[in-house]
């Protein structure tokens, strides 16, 4: 199957200036629906969340400044959308104000002359090319070529050499490394959690990444042509990785999937030329059915080849993807067995001994000592699997062995588990 890949950065249509309302500041006219489109003044909106708050979604006024409503028709204004003011060329100052908390893909990209905005600190998510070719972005990246808003890393494409992120940030940006050419090392700190769609695409020159236990999910492209990257290290944290994650990683040489990881994307590890081994510890992960999820290239006849092999347990879903596509497969024998959650002690089963053993570490937690347990053990006794081990997940695990005491048929101790 042959496949053609898009990756220039494409900026969403200039705004259309068909009609100008003046806006005082804190005022709004009365909402007017205009062509099918909800409108409020120069803003575009749609109700999200069960009509309960308002997304703008579009800009069609010409001011060079604006202020963004917290309010229209009596809802809250959360969220800025997609390519809202994407081409706003006159658009020179905005206000976002603390009732939003999302500001969308492309929002303000291609505002040409945008050099000020104003993010509150309540704004938790920038999605990718936020604020591309505005001189607000520029003049930030002059301050610092590590460009971070409320712990979000957005840009860091003038970044050279070796870099470290600094510890706090909680996010790396879609995008916000792409195209860095100078790039040769990133060492990502233990307060990421997430690596955004398209991080370090085209970052050729990136040899290593340090990914840390922190990290719960890898975007699509997120390495995408990382050409100079030997080996990467995915860690049991990751439970995700994206499509066309690591795809023309030439220089990748064998990679190892943690068990912690449920699903691989589309052509994650596709065109990957150097590739020898992808040892795949989860026997359940769901892999993308296609040849080219994990594979060399493409051969004469235009179908993908594999040289190198798949590594994984009996039964598993990496020997039913290696034997569809005709990949050499070994195995690593049968299957552990899986860890019991809320088996504390290993016992095979769950009782109030791991309820107490879950009590002592919490009470550890709570003054700030270790609890007591490995990590393996840490891992049953998060029964509610929020992170943190504490009193709830006792309790949870004492009602479950109150009730299957008391019943002639097994009992699944998830059943329990409160819904959130």
């Amino acid at each position: 199957m042959k496949r053609k890949h898009l990756t220039a950065i494409l900026l969403a249509a200039a705004c259309m200036c068909t009609m100008t309302v003046p806006v005082l500041p804190g005022t709004l006219p009365e909402t007017v629906i205009i062509a099918g489109a909800e409108t409020s003044g120069d803003f575009e909106y749609h109700f999200i969340e069960d009509r309960s708050v308002v997304e703008i979604t579009g800009y069609k006024g010409t001011d060079k400044i604006v202020e963004i409503p917290a309010e229209i028709g009596g809802k809250t204004v959360t969220g800025i959308g997609d390519s809202a003011f994407s081409g706003c060329k006159a658009l020179a100052s905005v206000t976002i104000p603390d009732s939003v908390t999302s500001i969308g893909d492309s929002a303000f990209s291609g505002c040409t002359a945008l050099a000020s905005v104003t993010i509150p600190d309540s704004v938790t998510h920038i999605g990718d090319y936020a604020f591309y070719g505005t001189l607000w972005l520029q003049a930030k990246r002059e301050e610092n070529p590590l460009v971070a808003v409320n712990d979000i890393l957005i840009d860091g494409k003038t970044c050279s050499g070796d870099v470290r992120i600094p510890e706090g940030v909680t996010g790396i940006g879609g995008g916000a490394f792409y195209g860095c050419t100078d790039l040769t090392s990133v060492t990502i700190p233990e307060s990421v959690t997430s690596i955004g769609n398209s991080a370090f695409s085209g970052c050729k020159t990136l040899e290593s990444v340090t990914i840390p236990e922190s990290v719960t999910s890898i975007g699509n492209y997120a390495f995408y042509n990382c050409a100079a990257l030997a080996s990467v290290t995915i860690p049991e944290s990751v439970t995700s990785i994206g499509k066309d994650a690591f795809e023309w990683c030439s220089a990748l040489e064998s990679v190892t999937i943690p068990e912690s990881v449920t699903s691989i994307g589309g052509y994650a590890f596709s065109s990957c030329t150097a590739l020898e081994s992808v040892t795949i510890l989860n026997p359940e992960c769901e892999i993308y059915d296609d040849a080219q999820t994990i594979s060399g290239g493409l051969g004469d006849d235009g179908n993908a080849v594999f040289a190198g092999k798949i590594c994984g347990y009996d039964g598993s879903t990496a020997q039913a993807y290696a034997e569809e596509y005709g990949y050499t497969f070994v195995s690593l024998g049968a299957a552990p067995a899986a860890a019991l959650l809320g088996d504390v002690d290993n016992s095979g089963e769950i009782n109030s001994v791991d309820a107490s053993l879950v009590l002592v570490a919490a009470a550890a937690l709570g003054l700030d000592q270790p609890s007591g347990l490995d990590a393996d053990a840490e891992k049953r006794a998060d029964v509610d699997g929020n992170g943190t081990v504490n009193s709830v997940d006792a309790s949870i695990i004492l009602t479950y062995a109150a009730a299957q005491g008391l019943s002639d048929t097994p009992l699944d101790l998830k059943d329990f588990i409160p819904k959130s």
